[in-house]
């Protein structure tokens, strides 16, 4: 065991959040030891997967934690599926679809009445400071965050028909998303350039951050637990090219993700004492919160075949094109269920065949957990419970028959063959790995559904498992009820799972600046510390989590 030395701050992670936190601190003048499990993304040489505007990069599985399973729902007949989660430099911002939305200002209100500076006028003025809006341009600051949106003049044809269908059914077209907590249909903001993705390790550390001295990088190092000597945390244990290191610094930032950082914590002996000794862990730290709290935004997609002439044209790299964002008005609920339009799929060629309305729940109230496995060293087990509480499963119907409206409406039946429910199953999973293989098979299956009907509806409910295709299952209501339960699993926005909160409240782990109760220089910085999740996507909410904890913090030094 080595231990080497000579740092003022270990941050572990090097994703959405860590990124940031690392950055603000060389920039600062400390010695900073960035520590992060997978690869590199060298700011002069970002992988073409990466870079795609489509985000190629999630199918990659060089970037995410191999072997990494999750319960969606509740139950033994639901059992656990690979869940991804970004193994990489720049983390989740370099896998996930780079939605830029920030949130409805009600969410960060409700983070108000737990910690103080947090209200929404504090993060918004923090949003408007990292972006850099080219198509709102006096609503940023030209900050490190570029955003684009694709006009809705240019949206291709079976986007454009979901759009003059919810416009027919009520709903008004919104300029930008961002600016407003109304509901209504609009084109998604997107952390690119014109060419490239910008994620947090494009963003906030690019090459001359890298040279500036004070910043080591090191990848391929996976943290085993943090050295607390009593009520001190004083560095992390680490397994680097097999070998234990120690490194030392006085304070760290643990940017793990809602994952990872709780099961960092637990391994450290910081949780509920009972199940701590339960995996042979002396406890440290009394604080039952971690690991519990966890959210996600639960989706179900209704898929369709898109005919060849209303494909997206090759020259629109995108994915996600358009939102809807419903009030369902179920226990008051508002803005909670968002409907994504999306012209094409996946990178292959079966990908830019299927289309469809992804109804997302985006203010659940169901709550999961992430334990220590079997294995305390290995891999965290995830439980999520979509849709357990009543009133989601009552609000994600909602959503799934406006979806089914939408697609039944005369704007959008001309563009669209056959619907279906469809999930990220095995057979998916395994047909979205790159490789000259699945490009190939994939096209010879989109050729199968180009052709005749009776041939393609043969295909889609022998590779889709879809049963019955007739039009007449969108306005049964049995059938969208079981549907719906059938087809739900998890996106990968999860939250909660270290809560900030008051010290005497035992849910919670952290304060309002990251600082672990009752452990002096150890803090949390990622999606885990967040009370409530966002009703948008969370990559921009995390960065602005992290500039803002990085604001508080280094005020006035």
């Amino acid at each position: 065991m080595t231990s080497p030395g000579g740092h003022d701050v270990i941050v572990v992670g090097a994703g959405t959040a860590g990124c940031i936190i690392a950055a603000r601190y060389a920039d600062a003048g400390a010695r900073v030891l960035l520590l992060e499990a997978g690869a590199d993304i060298p700011a002069d040489h970002v992988p073409d997967d990466v870079s795609d505007l489509y985000p190629r990069s999630y199918y990659n599985p060089a970037y995410s934690w191999p072997g990494l399973t999750a319960r969606q729902q509740t139950g033994d007949t639901h059992p656990a599926t690979p869940f991804t989660q970004a193994r990489v430099l720049g983390g989740g911002s370099i896998l996930m679809g780079m939605v830029a939305l920030r949130g409805l200002t009600d969410d960060y209100d409700d983070w108000s009445t737990r910690v103080p500076h947090w209200s929404s006028r504090d993060v918004m003025d923090t949003f408007a400071r990292i972006e850099n809006d080219r198509d709102f341009p006096h609503t940023t600051r030209n900050g490190p965050i570029e955003l684009r949106r694709l006009s809705r003049e240019s949206w291709p044809p079976f986007v454009a028909a979901v759009g003059e269908a919810s416009e027919q059914t009520g709903f008004r077209f919104i300029d930008n998303l961002n600016a407003t907590n109304a509901d209504g249909f609009g084109s998604v903001p997107l952390s690119r350039t014109a060419t490239s993705r910008v994620s947090s390790a494009s963003a906030f550390l690019p090459a001359e951050v890298r040279r500036g001295g004070t910043l080591e990088i090191r990848c391929g190092v996976e943290v085993d637990r943090l050295l607390l000597d009593g009520r001190r945390c004083h560095g992390v244990l680490a397994r680097e090219g097999g070998d234990l290191v120690a490194y030392e610094a006085d304070q760290v930032f643990v940017c793990a993700g809602a994952i990872f950082s709780p099961a960092l914590l637990l391994r450290s002996g910081i949780g509920a004492p009972d199940e701590l000794r339960e995996h042979g862990i002396q406890p440290v730290l009394e604080r039952p919160g971690v690991g519990r709290n966890l959210q996600n935004h639960p989706v179900a997609y209704l898929a369709t075949h898109i005919p060849v002439a209303d494909r997206q044209p090759a020259n629109v790299r995108q994915g996600f094109i358009s939102n809807l964002r419903v009030s369902s008005g179920i226990s008051s609920g508002t803005a909670d269920v968002t409907l994504a339009a999306m012209n094409k799929s996946s990178w292959n060629g079966l990908g830019e065949a299927i289309g469809g309305i992804a109804v997302s729940l985006t203010a659940p109230l169901s709550r999961g957990r992430v334990r220590l496995g079997p294995d305390a060293a290995g891999l965290p087990a995830i439980t999520f419970n979509f849709l357990r509480d009543q009133v989601d499963r009552e609000r994600m119907r909602f959503g799934f028959d406006l979806a089914a409206e939408l697609l039944s409406h005369p704007s959008v039946r001309p563009h669209r063959h056959e619907f279906f429910t469809a999930g990220y199953t095995r057979v998916v999973r395994a047909l979205n790995t790159p490789g000259l293989r699945n490009a190939v098979l994939t096209r010879v299956i989109a050729g199968v559904l180009n052709g005749p009907a009776i041939g393609r509806r043969t295909a889609l409910r022998l590779g889709m498992r879809t049963g019955s295709l007739r039009e007449a299952r969108l306005a049964d209501p049995q059938w969208k009820s079981q549907a719906m339960l059938a087809a739900t699993f998890g996106t990968y926005h999860v939250v909660g799972t270290c809560t900030m909160g008051p010290a005497d409240d035992q849910d919670a782990v952290v304060d309002h600046r990251g600082d672990v109760h009752g452990v002096d220089g150890l803090s949390v910085v990622d999606a885990s510390i967040m009370p409530t999740i966002p009703r948008a996507n969370t990559n921009l909410p995390v960065q602005m989590l992290a500039t803002r904890v990085a604001d508080l913090r280094l005020a006035g030094h």
